[in-house]
């Protein structure tokens, strides 16, 4: 954290020297002293005047993000025994991941999320036999719509869906993820997976989406964002209707709304994730290894897997959410 103070500081703003540095929590308060050539007071023989400044950053959750994310609609899932609106999901620390990812090809291992010990690479990575507990590997995405009811092993079906073991089901139903129109036209999910978005999103708004299939967008996914980092817009509440004021579950403040004509399914931001794109399937060639854990064939829906990262930081509006292990760094004072 001393060193983060003194680049910004010294290198990036001129400071001539850091006075004091006191960190608590994620809060951290910098006193330093400019020392600037003066313009009246060389009158006096004076030509250097020393004033000194105080600034305070915090770590906070972010309220917007733009750039990197993806148009990806995550559902917030409450721990087992949780609240709903409780966001839960296995995280690995960017730091483990960056040092993975130097080393490994890492869409062919499984990590394993070891809160128990320290957090270093060993205690998050295993051989490719999968382990039984503990798994972080979620699949994201599909392109069919998906009945938890028939198709996951705790309902009888053939696919195990509770990747993690910890009675939340992580292979979500068509209904609880889809693709979010970021940008606000249809036809920008694909253009919008692989640049970006220009305009921030923010939480507490309702977006219009859908669920459902669209090959192209894993595609390009597959071909631009392959071992890239995404944000991932996160939601607790969804809404199909065509009459959106009447029929779902909107309070102002502070939601806000885009609403288009016509029935849309509508998702309630609320976060974001970050995600590591680690293996896109869609085609019979490829082999993913949550896929095939799953029990996918190729006669099924493509999907797109990853992990799920904590301590990523990045620009954004502050805001008040849930920590999903995403921060961006403010002034506070």
């Amino acid at each position: 954290m001393e060193n983060a103070v003194y680049e910004y500081a010294i290198n990036q703003n001129q400071a001539t020297a850091i006075e004091e540095v006191v960190i608590a929590d994620d809060r951290v308060d910098v006193t330093v002293s400019i020392t600037t050539p003066t313009f009246f007071a060389k009158i006096f023989g004076k030509e250097l005047e020393t004033v000194v400044a105080s600034a305070a950053a915090d770590c906070l959750i972010p309220g917007g993000l733009k750039g990197n994310l993806a148009p990806i609609a995550w559902t917030c899932r409450p721990p087992v025994g949780g609240e709903v609106g409780d966001c839960a999901v296995e995280r690995i620390p960017y730091d483990v991941f960056k040092e993975i990812q130097l080393e490994e090809n890492l869409d062919q291992v499984i990590l394993d999320v070891d809160t128990e010990n320290s957090k270093t690479k060993e205690s998050f990575t295993n051989d490719i036999g999968i382990n039984n507990e503990g798994k972080a590997l979620y699949i994201v995405m599909d392109t069919d719509q998906f009945n938890e009811q028939t198709d996951c092993q705790m309902y009888g079906g053939p696919v195990d869906c509770d990747l993690n073991n910890d009675g939340e089901i992580d292979i979500a139903a068509g209904g609880d993820r889809g693709w979010l129109y970021l940008e606000g036209n249809a036809s920008d999910l694909d253009d919008v997976m692989r640049n970006g978005t220009i305009d921030e999103v923010t939480t507490n708004r309702w977006m219009p989406g859908k669920p459902g299939s669209d090959d192209v967008v894993v595609s390009v996914a597959k071909q631009y964002k392959t071992g890239e980092v995404v944000f991932i817009p996160v939601f607790d509440k969804i809404c199909q209707t065509n009459d959106f004021y009447n029929d779902c579950d909107y309070t102002s403040p502070p939601d806000t709304a885009w609403v288009w004509k016509g029935k849309y399914t509508y998702y309630h931001v609320v976060e974001f994730a970050a995600f590591v794109i680690t293996c896109v399937y869609d085609n019979a060639q490829d082999s993913c290894p949550g896929r095939t854990y799953a029990g996918l064939g190729t006669n099924d829906a493509n999907t797109l897997e990853g992990y799920f990262l904590e301590d990523v930081v990045t620009g954004g509006l502050p805001g008040n959410g849930h920590d999903l292990g995403v921060y961006i760094v403010s002034l506070v004072e």
